[in-house]
């Protein structure tokens, strides 16, 4: 499978909710995980020319028990790990599965908790 030109803004760049403006953040651009470990196959997956900004966790999950390898190729996720939940998960991406990165950058957000990293 393969999604391309993926895009993805967070009009409050990550942050909780409040009184100033409803519903939640976007926490993942991406999230490739299977609901029961047990059942199933993911196989081979494609993120090509993503872009998202302001996740308030992770810009990318891959779950456990993924066969993959899943793939990020020429993506740009900015302002990720803008939210206190971020200190758990601080990578730009989380792999629990195969996950091969190319050419794709993340930059954290100025609210991101300390020892978060850029990806380049």
């Amino acid at each position: 499978m393969t999604v391309s030109r993926l895009r993805c803004i967070d009009p409050v760049g990550g942050a909780p909710p409040s009184s100033g403006h409803g519903g939640g953040p976007i926490q993942h651009a991406v999230i490739v995980e299977k609901q029961d470990p047990r059942i199933g196959r993911i196989g081979r997956v494609t993120i090509a020319d993503a872009f998202a900004d302001g996740m308030s966790r992770s810009a990318v999950v891959i779950g456990t028990a993924v066969d993959g390898p899943v793939r990020v190729s020429a993506s740009e996720f900015r302002n990720f790990a803008a939210g206190i939940a971020a200190a758990y998960d601080k990578q730009a991406i989380l792999g629990r599965s195969p996950v091969v990165v190319e050419r794709t950058r993340a930059t954290p957000s100025p609210k991101a908790p300390p020892g978060t990293l850029p990806l380049h």
